[in-house]
């Protein structure tokens, strides 16, 4: 199974990569390559419910990408989670969606948006694994 890069998947219970509650979470696919390695890299979404007022685009001093408005897939403002970023095994996410614990929405970033958050993504580079970095970039 191939997952591409923007690609977006829904994760009814997800756990952060340092634990906490299950919760909702639309993931984002941040791989380079459009055919999955073992590895797929995976950046959690949410949506700005609390309102708090961030700077649209790239907030590379919060580890966040936001946008503000509807752009796209997502249909509210959204915080996409940079400082969450997780490598999943492709058979482990396989499994999970064939189980139906994870769903393919057959929904992905625009182009445009995916590159204005990997120029995100390379504003905090240094904040990021070598081996992550070398499945993104």
């Amino acid at each position: 199974m191939d997952f591409k890069r923007g690609e977006i998947l829904y994760d009814p219970n997800f756990i952060y990569p340092d634990g906490g509650k299950p919760c909702d979470k639309l993931l984002l696919v941040a791989n380079k390559n459009h055919r999955s390695p073992d590895d797929v890299v995976i950046i959690p979404a949410k949506t700005n419910t609390n309102k708090t007022p961030y700077k649209p685009d790239c907030n590379p001093n919060q580890r966040i990408f936001y946008f503000e408005k509807q752009i796209g897939f997502y249909g509210a403002a959204t915080i996409i989670q940079l400082y969450h970023i997780d490598t999943k095994l492709c058979g482990e996410l396989e499994r999970l969606i064939k189980k139906g614990r994870l769903d393919r929405l057959n929904k992905s970033a625009t182009v445009e948006e995916f590159g204005r958050i990997l120029n995100c993504l390379k504003a905090i580079a240094r904040d990021i694994p070598g081996e992550i970095q070398d499945l993104i970039f």
